[in-house]
């Protein structure tokens, strides 16, 4: 028993330094970071193996394009509801669909279904990590 790691013995480990230490704002955020921690612990050649199945220069596009993003983490953060989204970001929600569309044909998900919602989240914390 004595071998085995705690979480706090690992948060100690080289693999923290991959981590971000912000301290979250709010619950969805918390959930976030979270994830990008519990994803980090898996080793990176295994992370690379569970991205290999996707276009990584299509997703690197939108995971890099601040627009997108803002209009992704508002409207995963408003709890994938269009208008509150459009609400929030000031927006028509007309625009907020056409915008999620683009996100859909550029990546193939559909961050309007929740499946898809957590792939893309999944993904992107991958993408940081890498």
């Amino acid at each position: 028993m004595d071998d085995i790691k705690t979480l706090s013995d690992v948060k100690n480990s080289d693999i923290s330094e991959e981590i971000d230490e912000e301290e979250p704002e709010s619950s969805s955020e918390y959930m976030l970071v979270s994830w990008k921690k519990a994803l980090s612990y898996i080793p990176k050649p295994d992370r690379e193996k569970m991205i290999s199945g996707y276009d990584i220069k299509s997703l690197a596009k939108v995971f890099e394009d601040p627009d997108v993003m803002r209009t992704s983490a508002a409207f995963l953060k408003n709890g994938m509801n269009v208008c509150a989204t459009a609400k929030k970001l000031y927006m028509h929600r007309n625009t907020l669909t056409y915008k999620l569309n683009s996100v859909k044909k550029l990546t193939g998900l559909d961050l309007r279904d929740f499946n898809d919602a957590v792939t893309f989240v999944t993904l992107y914390t991958l993408y940081l990590l890498k």
